[in-house]
C-alpha cells in the first residue's frame, strides 16, 4: 500500500512538472504581444514647424582665386553670427523653409565686414528620438558690406543640424555648415569664391 502511495505521489509530481513546462511558452507569449503592442512615437509629423533662434561663430577659411585655382587667406577674425530660421515639415522627414543670418567680421586690419545671407533651406530629418540629425542645404543671396563698399552675391550652404529634444516643444541644436559665396566683377581677375564654416547653437521651438 505504501508503495502504491509513493508511486502515486511521484506520478503527480512528474505530471505537474511536465504541465508547467508546457505552459511556460504560452505564459510568456502575452508579454511578447504586450511589448509588441507598445506604440513608437516619431518626433516629427507633416505640418510641424521649427522656429530657430541661433548664435555662434563663423570662420573665414579662404578665397578661391578662379584664375589661378589657389586658395588665398581670408584674413578674417572669427565672426559673431546670428541666425533666424523657419522650417515646415512636408512629410515626417522632409522639411523646407527659409533663413536670415547676420555675420559680423573684423579683418586683420580691423576693417568691418558685414554679411547678411537670405535664402531658402531644404533638409531631411533622421529621427533618433530623443535625438535627430537633419542634413540640409540652403540657396539664396548674400548682402556683403566691407566698410562703405557693398556687394550682393549668390550663396550656397550645405551641412547638417544635430539636435536633442528634451521635450516636444523645445529642442537644442548645433548647426555645422560650409558656405560658399562666389563673387564676380567686371574685371575677371578679381573673381573669387569665399569659403566659410559655421558653428552655430540654436534654441528651436517645435509647434
Amino acid at each position: 500500500m505504501r508503495r502504491i502511495i509513493i508511486l502515486l505521489l511521484i506520478s503527480i509530481c512528474c505530471f505537474s512538472f511536465v504541465s508547467a513546462q508546457e505552459e511556460t511558452p504560452s505564459s510568456t507569449q502575452p508579454q511578447a504581444d504586450t511589448a509588441a503592442a507598445i506604440p513608437v512615437f516619431s518626433q516629427f509629423e507633416a505640418g510641424d514647424v521649427l522656429f530657430s533662434l541661433s548664435a555662434g561663430t563663423t570662420f573665414g577659411l579662404g578665397f578661391v582665386n578662379f584664375g589661378t585655382g589657389e586658395i588665398e587667406p581670408a584674413n578674417l577674425k572669427p565672426s559673431f553670427t546670428i541666425l533666424l530660421a523657419l522650417q515646415k515639415f512636408v512629410t515626417a522627414n522632409l522639411l523646407i523653409g527659409g533663413e536670415l543670418a547676420g555675420y559680423f567680421f573684423s579683418t586683420v586690419n580691423d576693417r568691418q565686414l558685414f554679411l547678411a545671407p537670405i535664402g531658402a533651406r531644404i533638409g531631411y530629418a533622421f529621427d533618433l528620438n530623443p535625438f535627430f540629425i537633419i542634413p540640409s542645404a540652403s540657396l539664396g543671396m548674400a548682402i556683403m558690406r566691407l566698410n562703405t563698399d557693398g556687394h550682393i552675391d549668390p550663396y550656397l550652404k550645405a551641412g547638417a543640424i544635430f539636435g536633442w529634444s528634451p521635450s516636444q516643444e523645445v529642442c537644442y541644436t548645433l548647426h555645422v555648415d560650409m558656405m560658399t559665396i562666389p563673387q564676380f566683377y567686371s574685371d575677371s581677375t578679381q573673381n573669387r569664391m569665399g569659403l566659410f564654416l559655421d558653428l552655430i547653437i540654436s534654441a528651436t521651438y517645435h509647434f
